[in-house]
Order: C-alpha cells, then structure tokens, then sequence
C-alpha cells in the first residue's frame, strides 16, 4: 500500500506534534536514517549530549512514514527541555530536497510523501530531507575526509544501492546518485524499479541474500548477506553469488569511472563491512576490465553503515549554528556511532 501524499488536504496519521517548550534550556538537532530495512535516529543537544535510539524497522508505506514520525518524536521527548531547531533526514529514492519531498522509492513503496511537511508540523522546527547517499556524501565533506576541492564517489551498499556524487568539494544535487539502476547484466534479473540487470539486484545486501536462497532454498531463515559473504571460499553458491553481485558492482563503477573520473571511490553501508572480501575481487575486476586507465582509489568509508545518518545530522546543523560548533558535533556523534553495538533494546545517551 502506497500512503496517501502527506499534505494539507491529507495529513497521513501522527503523533501528538511535540509540546511547546516555554522555557527551553537550549537546543537540539535531530538526524534521521530512513534505510529500507530499519530507521536510525540521534538527537544531538547543545549541551554535549548524544542520544541514539536502537534502530527499528522501517516498514513500508504508510506504516513507513509513522515509523519515522514516532521516532522523531521520541528524540524529541529524549532531549527532555531542550527544543528541537532543526531535523535532517536521509532517505532512499528521487527526493526533492527543496520542497522536502520524497518523489519515489521502490524499497519504501512511497510516491510523493511530503515528509518536510509532516515533520515540519509534528515537530515545529526546520526540516532538511535529501537522497541517503548524498547525505552520506556530506558526511565526508563535513568531516573533512577530502580537501575543499576534491571530487569523489560515495556508494553505500545496503538495503539498495546508490552514489552520491562530490565534484570539486560540492555535493551533486538533483536526481544524481541512483547508480544502483545503471544497467550492469543486459536481460539479467528483474530489480524493484522494473527494469533488468541493475547494479543492485546483483549487488545489494537484500539480492545476495535472495540470489543465494534461491539456489538454496534450505537456507536458515535468520540467514544474513554477511553469512553469505562469510561462506565464501567452502561453498560454491555464495563464491558465485558474491562473484557476480562484485561484477555487476564493478561494472557500475566503470561507468563512473569514465563519465566522472573521480579521485577516490568510498563504499559504505552494510556489505561494506566485509572490508578487503569487497575491496580486493573490486579492484582486480576493475583492473581487468578497465585496462586503457588506471581505477580510482577504492576504500572503505570510516562511516561504514552510518554515513547516511552522520550526513542527517550535518545537514541539521548546516546554517543552524557556526561551523566550529558543527564540527564538535558531529565529532562525538561519530565517536560515539563508531563504539561497539549495544544490547538490541538499549537507548544510549552520553554527554561530554
């Protein structure tokens, strides 16, 4: 079910919008990682503080945007006195990051949902919505990972695929970075936005999990993308599945690689974790078959996983306050996403 589009005529169901805070000890900022598997979220208040919530699942449609409704307010509620200036969110899909619209998104099954607005309205503060890998892209421009004038690729690797471009220190705006639906295996598997072969329908964590059920239907049903990358080299199914969802990628990227020549390539999200698993049959591929010029530089983003939500968190504070103090904020929030996973029902808080 598609939810109705979230506007004044149409206002999708909703928390109570956050109380008034007469006598607001300061100030937070909300970032917010709407991924199409589950929602983080962090609350970063002008006293030092950091609050994490534990990720929960996204849902689709409608339930979607409640989810991330009622997990904007909990932030809200957790920062206790503080108000809430101004929120970032990151979100999968074409996004109108002007008018805080989210046009389309397969994996969210979401058609024009307004969601600046609603948070706008539940909240009473400033909204930023934009494209998760560009979100992601700003976190390294924000933390200073590339000098003012470098131009690179961040392609985080999760739920879908996606890129989000910097050229020349500025993050690419637009419709940019849906590198997940460039064509990769001519007539190859049907992907979610209707066409074939995509780059994420061989690559993506959700494909190399439905690419390797499909070959072993007797799979455990907890089965994980990593377990299938954990089982290369004693099982043949998950060498072939991983093989080719690396092929497809390195396909993609030689794509980039021709039209935008970037100086470095960051790979991001969930399946980036498999670290040099990823990075070495990457780069061998791309050396072979890009032979005419040398390949980019491919790393591993630091973020790994929590870029999308880091950028979230820049984008909140872009204007909000002076740049010295954005820059300690996201410090700690980065320190404190990059400390070891917690207990599954646990909401950290820490100050400085």
């Amino acid at each position: 079910m598609r939810p109705e589009p979230a506007g004044p005529g149409s206002p999708a169901p909703a928390p109570t919008p956050a109380r008034t805070r007469s006598r607001a000890a300061g100030s937070a900022y909300l970032a917010i990682d709407v991924g199409g598997t589950t929602v983080k979220a962090a609350a970063l208040a002008d006293d030092g503080r950091v609050v994490v919530e534990t990720p929960v699942p996204t849902g689709r449609g409608a339930a979607a945007v409640a989810t991330v409704r009622a997990l904007a307010r909990r932030l809200a509620d957790a920062v206790g006195d503080h108000r809430v200036r101004s929120v970032g969110v990151a979100v999968p899909g074409l996004v109108d990051g002007t008018s805080g619209t989210v046009r389309y998104a397969a994996n969210l099954d979401w058609r024009d949902v307004r969601l600046g607005d609603v948070l706008r309205r539940d909240l009473q503060a400033l909204v930023r919505v934009e494209h998760d890998a560009r979100a992601g892209a700003l976190a390294h421009v924000a933390d200073g990972s590339f000098g003012p004038t470098a131009s690179f690729v961040f392609v985080p690797i999760g739920t879908g695929v996606s890129a989000g471009v910097v050229v020349a220190g500025q993050v690419v705006d637009g419709a940019a970075g849906e590198f997940g639906h460039v064509p990769a295996v001519p007539g190859g598997e049907p992907c979610t936005c209707g066409a074939r072969g995509c780059v994420e329908a061989y690559a993506s964590a959700h494909s190399l999990l439905r690419r390797y059920r499909a070959s072993v239907p007797t799979s455990p049903p907890d089965l994980t993308a990593a377990d299938v990358v954990a089982r290369t080299g004693v099982d043949p199914v998950a060498d072939r599945v991983w093989a080719e969802g690396v092929d497809a990628l390195a396909s993609g990227l030689i794509a980039v690689t021709a039209l935008l020549d970037p100086d470095a390539v960051l790979l991001g999200g969930g399946v980036s974790r498999a670290g040099d698993e990823l990075l070495r049959p990457l780069s061998r591929s791309l050396r072979v078959r890009m032979p005419w010029r040398p390949a980019p530089a491919l790393r591993i983003s630091p973020h790994l996983d929590r870029a999308p939500l880091t950028g979230a968190a820049a984008l909140a504070l872009r204007g909000v306050v002076n740049p010295s103090d954005a820059a300690e904020h996201l410090r700690r929030l980065s320190a404190h996403l990059a400390r070891p996973t917690r207990p599954p029902t646990e909401r950290v808080s820490t100050s400085p």
